[in-house]
């Protein structure tokens, strides 16, 4: 959060990284726990390796010592050998996760302008391109996973096989009697196996330590990247000069690709000599104030005030920046408290004209999603709000205004001018000259020109004219009413429960998505694997135990040959059955992979259909985070980065681990009822002792589901805010310093609420962890105990002689620690259950909410008054919003044939981006009746441009598929016509990139004009489409619409655009308008000035 490096980690082509977000937001989050987990258990094994390792040596000697450490060292040897490629793909896994999670991110910040293109279905293939990314990286670590599930569970028995046989043959050579031979024998045996136990723990740090490589490095790579930045930074800094005026020093403007814009640039910049630059989109105009700021290295010298803010610059970027956080943060900003009263504060906001967002929000402690709740035109008013409370000596204003009527323009320039503030402006239109004294013009080949503003100029500009509408209705509705369904319905919608409550309805629901969409054939074969290995490793392992008997007695008798036999039996039997586990988790990984595709299909496919990504991610939905759901809670639950850990909640696993723990148990218990090896008081006992120690444990249970359901979406929280500041660091980078501590603070604050969630569930899953861990250390003396009591109980301590007692105790103490700790594993599936219960709640809520909307959006266009046609009709239309508030009243009356042109023109916040919304059928009307043509015979271009994440060609072509593409000729053709013919020379047509940062607003703008002319259709509704525009490419964009015979309707504020059309339909800012038809030449835009300027008066 210094020397500007969020916009050179995310823009600058030199330096930027992929996912920096993500890195911080997650990785930093995943690399602390694994840390934890390896060194509590490497360093708690390798105390126990250096003691128990000197005991061992003491008992059995050196040659069984070194035997032992060669098994080891040999076993761990080929562990590390399996690890490196795990680590390979489980960082490839981390950086695809992150592709994944940010494309879903990025649809929920664009839903509305993906909604106005129908791109709902290229969006989707776009999704699932990089689903198919991680899925085929998620086999291939399923299959490294499973190597190593094999290996580490043969890590488990090979240690306690690899014992028995040493201190056997070694022990055998001193001679000891049966009863010494059986007490060494036990003794060096604990001690060898918890040796052998110590490097296995150690060997299974290996996926941990993968992990923690693949997050290590991304955030090694992060940190690399931000110490390069920060030594470069003085060699890529522009040469400042401070005093109290702006001088550009013979100033080159250079891109960060090292394009050269403006060449040897002289101009002085005087306190009071307010300066107007133009010139054609992309020729330099932003990049001069992205040097002025210094985000841009520049040759030259530039003189400027030191100060940010009050006495010295402040900028207002092209791209409204509002902040998270209440409504007077939107107005202080970068400040951290206020500097003046509240009554002073909402002066400024009357000032501005938007002292209504103070009545209809609730005043200044309302929290809102600021960029959603209001129009652009109304963020625009409140960041010039921003600008009279920070009070600078100049005012840098890049498109400020750009959305904002002709009235509401005029009155906050003239509030500047009064000010005193010194304005340097970016901007089209041309009425803003009155208020300029110099005229800085580009003219996109380096060049230059510097002319004064003569005050007979800015009089012509003032000149105003009458002209009569043909039909007005006055508004009958106060728009600016606080507006309680909103507010309710942000603060309280994670409060709603409408859902299902219960844990089994939630997963059947998930179950039966995740069955119905892939092949059912191979998912069923693996399902019947998944459900008959732990049975069958379950009755093997209540089995083999018998076997160790006659091998502990052929060992205290010193019978040679009987442990020649019966010792490869045991190793067969032991390994054969413990073999199944990581097969079985094997399984149940690739079983994942495939439900995980038939989620992710069954949710994109409601996601992205009738405008659920729109429903989802505005305002009034009761469904956060949507985009981390999809892509975060789902992963959650259908993956497992670690094979031997139910860390992740992996649903298969999950189910996998529930029928081996469930089984195996009930098969030991019934083999000790059913052999006569114990008798039925013990076996009640055992069973008694574990129904009691699971029901204690599953007390934690629902404490520890609702800490994980509150952790996974403050996290969504968190993880958001991170991507915000990706896709708003310039603007945040214009605020200098004190934008970074305001942001540093914000995101500081959400992470306290992640360390505050994470906090709750530590305590509670270290309850659950010290309880499980007591009753795994308190089985042991219990088996001890049972076993003496079973002995006890059936007389065979004085039946039996002291070579066969010993025999009978190994055997039956293993017999019944098995069966203990089989009945307390079923302890272990409860901590990962209730992580799992967590999202799978999550994912159950959305899918529930999707298919409630899709009930309702059915009806919805079922609207027996909107009609499909040949033209649009509007007739007595109200339209209103998904709250339910009506815009406009009395509904409008209107007619556009295929040969018409209509301009919708008025305040700001005053239904005009509704209507278009109405007409798009993303929102819907309360009465009237709408004719439209079919949805294929018009496009929308809406406020704010989409540039999707794609190839140039993607761009021209979209929502088109790659296999509906054009010849390259005609894409060539239609680049050239929007003037755009020289983004050629720069990028290929296949070349992908971020286009929301490589194009400047124009530039974006205009490539939206040439998707127009791609698809051609019969009509096009135009949003605010040229605000960024000069008034020469205004008019080439109208004119070929003109001769491609498109009918428009638009929505603008500049009087320029009058010329193109031929009908005017006027909001009053009250629900009122007034319509009006093309009349005598030159009539039309006098009346139009005349008309919003008697709109100051509400």
């Amino acid at each position: 959060m210094q020397d500007n490096n969020p916009w050179d980690l995310i823009y600058n082509p030199i330096y930027k990284l992929d996912n920096p977000d993500q890195r911080i937001a997650n990785d930093i989050d995943a690399s602390t726990s694994v840390f934890a987990r390896i060194v509590t258990i490497a360093s708690k094994s390798v105390v126990i390796l250096i003691f128990l390792t000197y005991s061992y040596h003491a008992v059995a000697g050196a040659k069984a010592t070194v035997v032992i450490y060669s098994v080891a060292l040999g076993l761990m040897l080929m562990y590390r050998l399996l690890l490196k490629p795990l680590a390979k793909y489980t960082f490839k896994q981390e950086r695809r996760e992150g592709d994944f999670r940010y494309a879903h991110a990025r649809i929920r910040d664009y839903a509305e302008p993906i909604s106005f293109y129908e791109g709902q279905q290229m969006e989707k293939n776009y999704v699932r391109k990089t689903l198919d990314l991680v899925l085929e990286n998620q086999k291939k670590l399923a299959i490294w996973g499973t190597l190593f599930g094999i290996y580490s569970s043969l890590n488990t028995w090979v240690p306690y096989l690899t014992s028995l046989g040493v201190n056997a043959v070694f022990l055998w050579q001193m001679n000891y009697d049966p009863t010494t031979l059986a007490n060494l024998y036990y003794v060096s045996a604990t001690y060898s196996n918890q040796i052998m136990n110590s490097f296995s723990e150690l060997m299974s740090l290996g996926i941990d330590i993968a992990i923690f490589e693949g997050n290590l490095y991304r955030l090694v790579e992060l940190d690399e990247r931000i110490e390069t930045l920060s030594e470069t930074a003085p060699n890529r800094k522009t040469t400042f000069v401070y005093d109290d005026k702006v001088i550009f020093n013979n100033v080159t403007c250079v891109t960060p690709q090292n394009t050269y814009l403006v060449h040897n640039l002289d101009v002085v910049i005087s306190r009071g000599t307010n300066v107007l630059i133009t010139g054609p989109s992309g020729c330099g105009k932003s990049s001069l104030v992205r040097s002025l700021v210094g985000l841009w290295r520049s040759d030259g010298v530039i003189t400027k005030p030191e100060m940010f803010g009050n006495g010295g610059v402040f900028y207002l970027p092209q791209k409204p920046y509002l902040v998270t956080g209440t409504l007077r943060d939107q107005v202080i900003y970068p400040h951290k408290q206020s500097q003046v009263s509240d009554a002073e504060l909402l002066y400024y906001l009357n000032e501005a004209n938007i002292e209504s967002v103070f009545i209809q929000f609730g005043g200044w402690e309302a929290v809102q999603d600021w960029g959603k709740v209001l129009s652009p035109g109304e963020q625009q008013r409140l960041v010039f709000a921003r600008l009279f409370y920070h009070r600078p000596l100049f005012a840098v204003l890049d498109e400020s205004t750009s959305a904002l009527d002709t009235y509401n323009e005029q009155n906050l320039y003239k509030k500047c001018i009064e000010r005193k503030f010194t304005l340097i402006s970016i901007a089209h239109k041309v009425n803003l000259r009155q208020f300029h004294d110099i005229a800085l013009h580009f003219d996109g080949q380096g060049g230059y020109t510097l002319n004064n503003i003569t005050e007979e100029e800015k009089e012509r500009l003032r000149v105003d004219k009458k002209w009569v509408p043909i039909e007005e209705q006055k508004g009958l509705l106060n728009l600016h009413a606080r507006d309680s369904t909103i507010q309710t319905n942000f603060v309280n919608k994670r409060k709603e429960s409408k859902f299902s409550n219960y844990y089994v309805v939630r997963l059947a629901k998930i179950w039966k998505t995740m069955q119905g969409y892939e092949g059912t054939l191979i998912s069923s074969i693996l399902l019947f694997f998944l459900v008959a290995i732990p049975i069958i490793q379950a009755i093997a392992t209540s089995v083999w135990p018998i076997l160790i008997e006659p091998v502990l007695t052929s060992v205290f008798t010193v019978d040679k040959e009987g442990f020649g036999y019966w010792f490869p039996c045991l190793c067969l039997a032991i390994l054969g059955t413990y073999i199944l586990l990581p097969v079985g988790v094997g399984v149940s990984h690739f079983l994942s992979v495939r439900y995980r595709c038939s989620l992710m299909n069954y949710l994109h496919d409601l996601y992205f259909d009738n405008n659920q990504i729109l429903k989802l991610n505005s305002k009034g939905s009761t469904i956060d985070n949507v985009d981390q759901r999809i892509a975060k809670s789902t992963a959650d639950v259908t993956l497992a980065m670690n094979p031997n850990s139910n860390s992740y909640a992996c649903f298969t696993l999950l189910l996998f681990n529930t029928i081996s723990n469930t089984a195996t148990p009930l098969c030991a218990l019934i083999f000790l009822v059913s052999s006569g090896l114990v008798p039925p008081g013990p076996a009640a006992f055992i069973l008694g002792a574990s129904l009691a120690a699971l029901l204690l444990s599953s007390l934690f249970v629902y404490w520890m589901s609702r800490t994980v359901y509150t952790k996974a979406r403050i996290e969504g929280d968190f993880r958001f805010d991170h991507i915000r500041l990706r896709e708003n660091a310039e603007a945040v980078c214009f605020h200098g310093g004190l934008g970074m501590l305001k942001e540093k603070d914000i995101l500081e604050d959400s992470f306290k609420k992640v360390v505050k969630a994470s906090r709750s569930w530590i305590i509670a899953s270290s309850f659950f962890n010290l309880v499980n861990s007591l009753f795994l250390q308190l089985s042991n003396p219990i088996s001890i105990a049972i076993t003496l009591w079973v002995l006890v109980s059936t007389n065979q301590l004085n039946s039996l002689n002291a070579t066969d007692l010993y025999g009978s105790i190994g055997s039956l103490k293993a017999i019944i620690g098995n069966a203990l700790l089989s009945c307390l594993a079923l302890i272990n599936i409860l901590q990962p259950l209730s992580s799992n219960k967590g999202n799978i709640a999550r994912i159950a809520q959305l899918i529930e909410e999707m298919e409630e909307n899709n009930s309702k959006l059915i009806g919805e266009r079922t609207h027996q008054d909107r009609i499909e046609g040949d033209l649009f009709s509007f007739k007595k239309l109200v339209c209103v919003t998904p709250t339910g508030k009506e815009l406009n009243r009395p509904g409008i009356t209107a007619e556009v044939t295929k040969h018409d042109r209509l301009l919708l023109m008025g305040p700001s916040g005053c239904g005009k981006s509704s209507l278009v919304r109405t007409l798009a059928d993303i929102w819907q009307f309360s009465s009237g009746s709408l004719t439209h043509p079919p949805k294929a015979s018009t496009l929308f271009l809406p406020q704010k441009p989409y540039m999707l994440l794609g190839t140039l060609r993607d761009q021209l072509t979209y929502p088109h598929t790659l296999q509906d593409a054009p010849q390259d000729e005609q894409l060539r053709g239609l680049l050239k016509r929007v003037n755009l013919g020289y983004l050629l020379n720069r990028y290929a047509l296949d070349e992908e990139l971020v286009w929301g940062s490589v194009l400047s607003p124009g530039e974006q703008q205009r490539l939206s004009f040439a998707r127009l002319l791609y698809h051609s259709p019969p009509f096009a509704v135009l949003d605010e489409a040229t605000n960024a525009l000069d008034p020469a490419n205004e008019a080439d964009m109208y004119q070929l619409c003109a001769e491609q015979g498109i009918a428009l309707i638009s929505v603008g504020h500049r009087p320029s655009l009058l010329a193109y059309h031929n009908l005017l339909l006027v909001y009053d800012g009250c629900g009122g308008w007034s319509f009006w038809r093309e009349g005598r030449e030159g009539d039309l835009n006098a009346v139009l000035v005349k008309s919003i300027e008697g709109q100051g008066s509400h």
